[in-house]
């Protein structure tokens, strides 16, 4: 794919061009790890518009901004990069500005399109969840029994010394343990 430079500023069909190849590329990423694509439809229907006409009624600002999403999608082709193109696209591009404020500023005839990790990545990110809940658990347990048992055996230690003469008072008197 293209890279687009910051200061230059892609319009027209080679636009289109571009646009095409990145969605083309992001269908086989989708592929490629398996991800799960809420509204499939949506994305069909994103990859197989005709965008010159969209392109015309787009402000500068707009393609700009569009410009600057397929250089991010260029520079790191992952799922956040891609969605938030995709998400460009469907708002920005294909939606309607509302005339009135309501929730959502801009209108679109497509539902929202997102690319979510496969179930395999799921299940392994819930497992990891599990884990470092049960992770910080033991860590707590294992810090009351070093704190419990430090102060147990402490105390017992220094009772031992305290009670029991020590081989030295056995040997030694007095005066020779001073010299010593």
């Amino acid at each position: 794919m293209k890279e687009i430079a910051k200061e230059n500023i892609i319009k027209g069909s080679e636009l289109e061009k571009l646009l095409g190849e990145a969605l083309g590329e992001i269908r086989a990423m989708i592929d490629t790890n398996e991800y799960q694509v809420k509204n499939g439809e949506g994305l069909e229907k994103l990859c197989k518009t005709d965008y010159e006409i969209h392109f015309k009624n787009a402000s500068w600002k707009t393609i700009k901004k569009l410009n600057k999403q397929i250089r991010w999608w260029s520079w790191r082709p992952n799922r956040h990069s891609a969605n938030r193109l995709i998400h460009f696209l469907r708002t920005r591009i294909l939606g309607v500005l509302k005339p009135k404020w309501g929730t959502s500023r801009y209108e679109s005839s497509i539902p929202s399109i997102k690319i979510e990790p496969s179930l395999k990545e799921q299940l392994i990110q819930k497992k990891r969840e599990v884990w470092k809940k049960l992770r910080d658990e033991t860590e707590k347990a294992r810090m009351d029994y070093v704190k419990e048992k430090g102060d147990f055996y402490k105390a017992r230690l220094y009772e031992k010394s305290v009670q029991k003469p020590s081989i030295l008072k056995k040997v030694f008197s007095n005066k020779e343990l001073e010299l010593v």
